[in-house]
């Protein structure tokens, strides 16, 4: 199991948002930073950083994983 650290992109507060990337199914850019689909029951999630950041947290999570 990989978690990545994200930024919530809704609360004013910008909780950090943690997310197991086995559980995401898509992301795309959006304003203001990227959308997460995961599995689940809420299973959209708004978060600060573009979707680039995203896949290379992800692809970093993946490497370290298999190290």
């Amino acid at each position: 199991m990989q978690i990545i650290k994200l930024t919530s992109a809704v609360a004013s507060a910008r909780p950090t948002v943690y997310v197991n990337v086995d559980h995401i199914i898509s992301f795309s850019d959006q304003a203001g930073g990227c959308q997460l689909r995961v599995t689940g029951g809420n299973n959209v999630v708004a978060v600060k950083e573009t979707a680039e950041t995203v896949a290379r947290l992800i692809e970093h999570a993946a490497r370290s994983q298999t190290e």
